[in-house]
């Protein structure tokens, strides 16, 4: 499957939760992409900038933009995160999420200790 394949699959996904679910608000989250795949660069790489880039581009939808990407450890192969790592990109989106002032109610907050 290419990208542009890919980015209309996405597409259509957010398409059919604003059907589903009219008063949702939508996030996605740019992929990162880690210092190996950038030196080599990569087809992986080229193909998530350029989903990332297409992201943005969809109406209606926050698209959620870590702002820990230098504190992101991944494994060998370039791909993967570390376990530590995913756990600081969650804790990320949930603040970006908590920030838009929407997505969580006043009472209950979740938590950001996992």
């Amino acid at each position: 499957m290419n990208t542009n394949q890919t980015f209309q699959e996405m597409k259509h996904l957010f398409k059919v939760a604003r059907e589903r679910f009219p008063h949702s608000k939508l996030f996605v989250t740019k992929i990162l992409i880690s210092d190996q795949l950038e030196v080599r660069n990569s087809k992986e790489a080229e193909n998530i900038k350029r989903l990332n880039e297409n992201m943005s581009k969809i109406q209606g939808v926050t698209v959620l933009d870590t702002g820990i990407a230098k504190e992101v450890v991944f494994h060998r192969d370039g791909i993967h995160w570390s376990p530590r790592s995913a756990n600081l990109i969650l804790c990320d989106w949930l603040q970006q999420m908590d920030n838009e002032k929407q997505v969580f109610p006043k009472e209950g907050k979740v938590s950001k200790r996992i």
